[in-house]
């Protein structure tokens, strides 16, 4: 066990989990923001003045989301890739060398809403090939 934690490893580390591992990675960036009004706009809806009204009552997910243990795991092990799912909205972000990927799907009413940016556009799953 110590041997895996210390990262003696002889490739590059990818890690994995469900949950978000940053509360950061919780709200939108200004990049993510214009991911989204591109999206809608690929798909002929307003611009997105809608977060806010739409979307600001509904589920507070950031109360019960982003795991600062689990970002210290994989810190620990030498992640630099590190792939999560469980939040519904897409974030490609690199903090302090390790570049944290959620590519989801959404669900079908976020899809046709356009908030999951990178449906219409990515031609399938995203590649992240050559970054490690």
């Amino acid at each position: 066990y110590q041997r895996r934690v210390r990262g003696d490893y002889d490739a590059s580390v990818i890690t994995f989990s469900h949950f978000v591992p940053r509360p950061e990675l919780m709200r939108a960036a200004p990049q993510d923001e214009v991911e989204i009004a591109l999206e809608r706009n690929l798909m002929g809806l307003p611009s997105p003045e809608w977060k806010e009204k739409e979307f600001g009552t509904r589920f507070n997910f950031s109360r019960v989301a982003g795991s600062n243990i689990l970002d210290r795991q994989l810190r620990k092990i030498g992640s630099m890739l590190h792939l999560y799912g469980h939040q519904h909205r897409n974030r490609d972000r690199t903090i302090r060398r390790v570049r944290y990927v959620s590519h989801c799907l959404g669900s079908p009413r976020e899809q046709i809403e356009g908030i999951t940016w990178g449906i219409a556009t990515w031609a399938g799953p995203k590649l992240l090939h050559g970054h490690c």
